[in-house]
Parts: structure tokens; C-alpha cells; sequence
């Protein structure tokens, strides 16, 4: 019974050794479900663990309990020799395909894992989606960042991952306009009339000099609207 159970151990040790030694043959792996094919010669760098015994699925072929999605990944690295990682420009799971080369002891993919990573985030930082009081807009970080909202402000998000910002989404379109001319243009319709609203939104925003520019153009309005009145009231009296 010893003899027949060191006997198994050291046929599954030697099945190990066969596929990290990269002996010609195809081997069929199940990752977590997903099941691929390949060759012993591009498993010969994957880390299986010398010390634990194959698993084997109903069917025969080695049984790895990790992701099998992003096991793609893994084996397309593998292929290329583990000088090429491709990924998808939508893709998203850089942490936990980081985990995964790790575990299967491909330090160098992981490190190019990280590097993507942060490629990405510099490709999307200049472009910002936001959802102001259920209305979007999409626009720069750089015209963004005269904008008075702080780090914790910008970590609420949308069902979508867009960045939430609880204030007026109708009045944000000047607001936006306004920096986007470099804090230098403030244009209102000219039947504009929430001039005491559109400086609520500006002052919340730290726009002080557009809190300003919106109270001067209402003073201004005032002033024109009474002027008009005056001359219509003065050509009515008798000459």
C-alpha cells in the first residue's frame, strides 16, 4: 500500500516535471472552468508548485483553480516568449491579472501589468466624464482644475463610474463654459434670469471672480431693463 501510494507521488512528480521541462506534446489545462490548449514548452516557465500533486479534471486534463478569463493573458505571455503583453484598450482588471502572474511566478509580467496600469490612467486623465445633478458633461482635467472640489468630492460616483457632483446641472453648462475660456468669458442668454442661482453655483464652485462677473451683469441688466422702461414711459407723456 506505502509502495503503491509513492509509487502515484512520484508519477505525478515526474508528470510535473515533464511539463515544465517542456517535452514535445500538447496538454489541455482547465483554468477555473476555462479550458486550453496548448504546449508543455510554453508551460515550462509557469510556476505549478513542485511541492503539490496535478490536479486533474473529470476528463483528464490538469486542473488549475485560478481565473480562468484571465488566464488568457497568462498563456499569451507565455507564448510570446514573455516578451509581449497585449491587452484589450477597455481593459480594466490590471490588479487582478497583477495577482495572477504573480501566483504563477511571472514577476516581469507583473511589473509590465503595473506599467500598463499606469499608462492607462495617464491616457485617461485627459478626459473626465461628470454627472451633475443627472445632466453629463465630458471634458478635460486641465479645464477642471480651478474647480473647488476636494479629493473626497471626486470619489463619488454614478452607476456608470462617471464623477457625481450633487449641485444644478443646467447652471454647471456656464460654469463649464466659464473655465473653459481660461476664467476670462462669461456668456448668458440674453433671456437669462437666475443671475442670483448661477452665483450660488459659482461661489460653491471657489469661482469668485465669476460670483462676481454674474452679479455685474445682473446690476447691468437691472440698470437696462429700467433705462428701457424710463425712455417708454417718457415717449408716452405729452410733447
Amino acid at each position: 500500500m506505502a509502495s503503491t501510494s509513492k509509487k502515484r507521488k512520484s508519477t505525478e512528480k515526474e508528470q510535473k516535471k515533464n511539463v515544465q521541462k517542456g517535452e514535445a506534446g500538447c496538454v489541455v489545462l482547465n483554468v477555473g472552468g476555462t479550458k486550453y490548449m496548448t504546449s508543455e514548452d510554453t508551460l515550462k516557465d509557469l510556476n505549478l508548485g513542485d511541492d503539490e500533486p496535478l490536479v486533474t479534471d473529470r476528463e483528464g486534463n490538469i486542473f488549475i483553480d485560478r481565473d480562468g478569463v484571465l488566464f488568457r493573458y497568462i498563456l499569451s505571455y507565455l507564448r510570446s516568449n514573455k516578451e509581449e503583453l497585449h491587452l484589450p484598450d477597455e481593459f480594466l482588471e490590471h490588479d487582478a491579472l497583477e495577482a495572477e502572474a504573480k501566483f504563477f511566478g511571472l514577476t516581469q509580467m507583473a511589473q509590465g501589468v503595473i506599467y500598463k496600469k499606469k499608462n492607462v490612467r495617464k491616457a485617461k486623465a485627459g478626459c473626465v466624464v461628470l454627472n451633475v445633478g443627472g445632466t453629463k458633461y465630458m471634458t478635460s482635467e486641465d479645464t477642471l482644475k480651478d474647480l473647488n472640489l476636494s479629493d473626497e468630492e471626486l470619489r463619488v460616483t454614478d452607476r456608470e463610474g462617471n464623477i457625481f457632483i450633487d449641485r444644478d446641472g443646467t447652471h454647471f453648462r456656464f460654469i463649464l463654459n466659464y473655465l473653459r475660456s481660461n476664467k476670462e468669458e462669461l456668456h448668458l442668454p440674453e433671456d437669462f434670469l437666475e443671475y442670483n442661482a448661477l452665483e450660488a453655483e459659482a461661489k460653491f464652485f471657489g469661482l469668485t471672480r465669476m460670483a462676481k462677473s454674474v452679479i455685474d451683469k445682473k446690476v447691468w441688466e437691472n440698470e437696462y431693463c429700467f433705462k428701457t422702461q424710463l425712455l417708454g414711459k417718457l415717449d408716452t407723456l405729452p410733447k
